[in-house]
C-alpha cells in the first residue's frame, strides 16, 4: 500500500514510477456542474490532491483548481490531454505563483 505524500525510496523502478505534477485548472463556467476532477480520477487513476480552489456553486464565472496529480508519466500525460480536449485551460506548476 503506498502512502503519501511519497518519498523517493517508494517509488517503484522503471516504467512504473510514479511521478507528481503541480498544475492549475480553469474550469470554464459550463462545467462547473461536471463531475471534472473525479473524471481524472476514474478514467486516468491518478491521486489528486486539491491544493486549492476557487469555486463557487452556481456560479456564473470561471472557477480554479490547484492540484497535484500523481500517478504514472503516461497517465498524467492522457489526463492532460483529455482537459486540453475540454478546452480548460492549464497553467503548469512552473507558472504558477500564488492566488
Amino acid at each position: 500500500m503506498t502512502t503519501f505524500p511519497l518519498e523517493a525510496e517508494d517509488l517503484p523502478l522503471g516504467e512504473e514510477r510514479l511521478t507528481q505534477k503541480h498544475i492549475r485548472v480553469r474550469i470554464d463556467k459550463n462545467y462547473v456542474s461536471d463531475p471534472v476532477i473525479c473524471e481524472l480520477i476514474v478514467k486516468f487513476q491518478l491521486t489528486i490532491n486539491i491544493k486549492g480552489a476557487l469555486l463557487a456553486p452556481n456560479s456564473r464565472e470561471d472557477g480554479w483548481f490547484d492540484l497535484e496529480l500523481t500517478g504514472k508519466a503516461t497517465q498524467i500525460d492522457n489526463a492532460l490531454s483529455y482537459l486540453n480536449d475540454l478546452n480548460l485551460e492549464i497553467i503548469p506548476e512552473t507558472d504558477i505563483d500564488g492566488w
